[in-house]
């Protein structure tokens, strides 16, 4: 969405409701990164990659090198998406003070960190970021669950028949995602 005078958001939440599926992550991510050592996440965000190295940035040369037209055509819409995000948010801060402080370093981190550490269920309509539940390692025969309880904890259910013992690795199955 091209930022014009005709589609400026009335208040910075609006950017939420119109743009991608991460937008509050990424908002809160962003706002947080921003508030550096004063921010309440920062033993979290610190432990976060400080840089993702994905096929977006690369250079077309480097793209090129996989001589595969749809890795190269979905990298480049990648970055697109994110171009398109940032200028909305953008537009969004105008006047709040983070519009200054704001850069695209800045928000594609949080943009990436949204990608590749968020949680979707059925129950919630935005992605949930759950700290170290991330870190778990993915194994395709792993019959996890995520969910909401009744009083709002978000839970992982563990499959199987086997107990869990003492000093076992926990897996997620990150299924068909992406990420």
């Amino acid at each position: 969405m091209p930022v014009s005078p005709t589609n400026r958001y009335a208040h910075p939440w609006e950017f939420i409701c119109v743009n991608t599926m991460y937008t509050a992550t990424i908002l809160f991510l962003t706002l947080e990164r921003l508030k550096g050592d004063e921010s309440f996440w920062k033993p979290y965000l610190d432990i976060l990659p400080a840089r993702y190295d994905t096929t977006a940035r690369w250079t077309e040369a480097e793209l090129e090198l996989f001589r595969d037209p749809y890795i190269k055509a979905k990298s480049l819409e990648r970055l697109r998406e994110i171009e398109k995000d940032y200028l909305a948010l953008m537009q969004a801060l105008e006047g709040t003070g983070y519009d200054e402080e704001l850069n695209f370093d800045v928000f594609e981190w949080a943009w990436n960190t949204a990608a590749t550490r968020c949680f979707f269920l059925p129950e919630v309509t935005e992605c949930a970021m759950v700290p170290f539940a991330d870190l778990l390692n993915h194994h395709s025969d792993s019959a996890v669950t995520w969910t909401v309880s009744e009083d709002g904890v978000f839970e992982m259910i563990l499959g199987g028949s086997a107990p869990v013992q003492k000093g076992d690795q926990v897996y997620n199955n990150y299924a068909s995602d992406d990420s």
